[in-house]
């Protein structure tokens, strides 16, 4: 998890990056390999 993130919940949502194109728009954007994305556009993700 990276500083100041919250802790992840013991259900596991959302899904996990695994890797980033370099200079894509995710990267760009700060997401990093090892995040959770939980919901996008407020609607929630599963694996």
């Amino acid at each position: 998890m990276r500083e100041g993130g919250a802790a992840e919940s013991p259900t596991r949502t959302g899904l996990c990056v695994e890797a980033l194109s370099p200079g894509s728009p995710a990267e760009r954007a700060g997401i990093r390999p090892g995040d959770r994305i939980l919901s996008v556009s407020g609607r929630p993700v599963e694996d």
